[in-house]
């Protein structure tokens, strides 16, 4: 007697595979290139704060600041369009698993998708718990939503680098002094 699975079987264990491999490879890429941008974004913001609390000769600490402030800026432009870009290509992981999971028939459960099939259920679980909470609290955000957020959150505190950079560049504020960190 022969134990071969048949061909659909097979079939359907290596696009399974082919479609968790994509998707576990592009989630983590997203979340290694947000923790890198997190990183370089805090390392920008410690050596403006350095620079303004140590001071430097003349008007060289503003303009330095501007620099920092107008990176901070830009990669916070740049990390979002990658993590657009690398949303996407999670969502297609996603959308695969999805498909796949549908092939298989199973009945859904309390007018939700069959919790065997995660990312359906999820997406679905998601939606019935977003609707209604309005609350700041009590509002369910997805990782794009939160990611969002930071970048920002950082572009705005590049903008303050830079218009604070300004005010030392046109000695209305010194650096170093105890108005500055």
């Amino acid at each position: 007697m022969s134990l071969k699975k048949p061909p659909e079987a097979i079939r359907d264990e290596t696009f399974r595979q082919y479609a968790w491999d994509y998707f576990a490879l592009h989630s983590d890429h997203r979340m290694r290139a947000f923790h890198f941008y997190v990183i370089l974004s805090t390392a920008l913001l410690g050596g403006f704060a350095l620079l303004m609390r140590t001071g430097s000769p003349g008007q060289l600490g503003g303009y330095f600041g501007l620099i920092l402030g107008f990176l901070l800026i830009y990669f916070s432009f740049a990390f979002s369009k990658l993590d657009k870009r690398t949303r996407r290509l999670v969502k297609n992981g996603e959308d695969a698993l999805v498909h796949l999971d549908r092939l298989q028939k199973l009945d859904d459960v309390n007018n939700m998708p069959n919790p065997v099939r995660l990312f359906s259920f999820e997406r679905v679980q998601f939606e019935k718990l977003r609707e209604g909470n309005l609350t700041f609290e009590g509002m369910y955000y997805n990782y794009a939503e939160c990611f969002r957020f930071v970048f920002w959150a950082f572009a705005l505190v590049g903008l303050l680098v830079m218009i604070v950079s300004g005010f030392v560049i046109a000695g209305k504020l010194e650096p170093g002094g105890p108005v500055l960190l």
